[in-house]
């Protein structure tokens, strides 16, 4: 996802996390907000991997790596991505988090969308063949149009 303003988004996005932790008496330690903070570092999906070789070593080590990223994905701070195993920035914390995702399948570029329409019916869907709904998350591969630009025409 492009934003105009990427120091300002970021800015937001901790802001926004840090308000709802205090709303909700959660703890925004300083290794959960590190976390956050690398994963707001741009708008591109991360790997936890690359997480862990962004840190100090001595500091943060993969446990308290992966319950920073447990406090965030419970608290719809972040996504997780399971097509490509990392994780992305949620853009509305406070809001609908049942979202679908558009990845490219060139640059792994990943793109968050959310339709009302799209839940809707899955959640009929569901409650069609009683189905208890706990999540909702669709993950849509395809070429992004920076891609299709690159590529050869036929």
């Amino acid at each position: 996802m492009a934003c105009k303003n990427h120091q300002k988004c970021f800015k937001e996005a901790v802001k926004a996390a840090e308000l709802i932790c205090k709303k909700k008496h959660l703890k925004f330690t300083k290794d959960r907000k590190a976390i956050f903070e690398l994963i707001w570092g741009s708008h591109e999906p991360v790997k936890a991997y690359d997480l862990l070789k962004s840190l100090d070593k001595n500091s943060l080590h993969p446990p308290l790596v992966y319950r920073a990223l447990n406090f965030l994905l419970e608290n719809k701070f972040i996504h997780k991505i399971d097509s490509i195993n990392s994780y992305f920035g949620c853009s509305h914390p406070d809001s609908n988090h049942d979202c679908y995702f558009l990845i490219c399948s060139k640059c792994y570029n990943v793109a968050e969308a959310c339709e009302d329409n799209l839940e809707k019916e899955v959640m009929l869907v569901a409650k069609k063949k009683g189905f208890f709904v706990e999540n909702i998350s669709l993950e849509i591969t395809g070429v992004c149009k920076s891609c299709l630009r690159s590529l050869p025409s036929s």
